[in-house]
């Protein structure tokens, strides 16, 4: 019963994107935008001194609209925390894999990542993977909403607290 429920979920998903996707593949053809080069694709990323701007607010982007990295020290703080119970709450998995992919595409040619994303059929028409950050910062968010909820479960332990403090710390 739970495998034909998620079956009906992705069922539901894909109608759900169908009415926006299919014009879509039948219009490709006559769109202007039918390749992107890859220099586009990875169009305005992070850099290693704007990679900063995950801890410091004021770090100065070239293009600072689509590089939202900063969403806060104690939210990542917590974010850290909930990664503590990745074993126990597959949600937490989740959403800690979502976010680390996100932030390493949004990463550009620093990481492999993007050279196999441009790879994918309709990803390749993408730019600018800088908007991966959304994902990052919602992403983190949530973590933050995980560990909160644990922490007043009392599921977490001190010592899991403190070690994800000297984590980010460092």
């Amino acid at each position: 019963r739970p495998y034909a429920n998620t079956l009906a979920l992705f069922a539901l998903g894909l109608a759900l994107a169908a009415v926006k996707e299919l014009p879509f593949a039948e219009a490709m053809g006559l769109i202007a935008r039918q390749e992107i080069g890859f220099e586009r694709f990875v169009g305005r990323v992070l850099d290693g001194p704007q990679v900063l701007s995950i801890v410091f607010p004021t770090v100065i982007h070239g293009d600072s609209r689509e590089l939202p990295t900063y969403v806060g020290v104690t939210t990542l703080l917590l974010a850290v925390v909930a990664l503590a119970r990745v074993r126990a709450n597959w949600r937490v998995a989740f959403w800690g894999a979502a976010s680390v992919l996100a932030f390493l595409t949004a990463l550009g040619t620093m990481t492999p990542l993007p050279d196999v994303m441009y790879q994918l059929p309709f990803y390749n028409r993408l730019r600018n993977l800088s908007r991966h950050l959304f994902l990052f910062a919602f992403g983190a968010t949530v973590l933050a909403g995980y560990a909160l909820a644990f922490l007043q479960q009392q599921t977490l332990t001190r010592k899991a607290v403190a070690r994800a403090a000297m984590l980010l710390g460092g």
